[in-house]
């Protein structure tokens, strides 16, 4: 998945968990978004680093588990913030 993939899904992700959390007006959607986009980039991140340790897969497997796991950062990230503040 290349960074500007990362960068727009991290955004989205980052609007819709503030959404669900129930935290736009505590952050703000530019806090959000940059939520979404620093725990897309954390989660692609380890992704990545559990794949080279482990191994590499090939192909589709490959881009579902980093996006799969960009996904989940973003969303831990926001729920994180959502806890904190």
């Amino acid at each position: 998945m290349g960074v500007i993939f990362r960068i727009l899904l991290g955004g989205i992700l980052g609007w819709i968990a503030s959404l669900v959390f129930d935290i736009d007006p505590k952050l703000g959607i530019i806090g959000n978004v940059s939520a979404g986009v620093m725990g897309a980039f954390i989660g692609g991140l380890i992704a990545k680093s559990i794949m080279f340790s482990k191994g590499s897969f090939d192909g589709i497997v490959h881009s579902i588990f980093i996006f799969a796991s960009a996904v989940l950062g973003a969303l831990v990230l926001v729920g994180t913030l959502n806890l904190m503040f």
